[in-house]
C-alpha cells in the first residue's frame, strides 16, 4: 500500500511540476504582451496629443480663408445693389 501512495505522490508532484512551468511561461507571455501595450499606450498619447494641435489649426488654416471670401462676397453684393 504504501508503495502506491508513493507512485501516486511522484505522479501528482510531476503533474503539478508541468502545471507551475506552463504557469510560469503564460506569466511571461502575458509580461512582455503589457509591455508591449504600455509602449502602445505612450505611442497612442503621444499621436493624440499632436492631432490635439494640428486638427483646429488646420482648421483655422482652411475655414478662415473661405469665411473671408464670403465675407467679401456679400460685401461686394451690398455695395453694388442698385437703389430703385
Amino acid at each position: 500500500m504504501d508503495f502506491r501512495n508513493d507512485e501516486m505522490a511522484i505522479k501528482n508532484s510531476t503533474v503539478v511540476q508541468s502545471i507551475l512551468l506552463a504557469a510560469g511561461s503564460e506569466s511571461e507571455s502575458l509580461k512582455r504582451i503589457a509591455e508591449k501595450t504600455q509602449v502602445d499606450s505612450r505611442t497612442m498619447k503621444i499621436l493624440s496629443r499632436i492631432a490635439l494641435i494640428y486638427l483646429p489649426a488646420n482648421l483655422i488654416a482652411v475655414c478662415v480663408p473661405l469665411l473671408s471670401e464670403k465675407l467679401n462676397f456679400f460685401q461686394y453684393i451690398s455695395h453694388n445693389k442698385k437703389h430703385y
